[in-house]
């Protein structure tokens, strides 16, 4: 049988899985705080609880501040 498969591939790096990221960067205090009342608040506005309005735009992660918040005002 003639080789189809990774025919372009010169090697193959494991990944770590999230649960050795998290045995070797535990979350502290202050994150897990920031992300617990994150997701209070969003849960609370999603059950009208809450009369902010939600976006959820991307990029999904945030480099330039400045720049998201100018763009979020637009």
């Amino acid at each position: 049988m003639i080789k189809t498969d990774n025919l372009r591939i010169e090697t193959f790096t494991k990944l770590i899985s999230p649960n050795e990221i998290r045995a070797q960067i535990p979350v502290s205090d202050t994150a897990s705080n920031v992300i617990n009342k994150g997701r209070e608040s969003f849960c609370n506005i999603l059950n009208y609880k809450d009369d902010r309005f939600v976006v959820i735009a991307g990029p999904c992660s945030i480099h330039d501040t400045k720049a998201a918040m100018e763009y979020a005002g637009k």
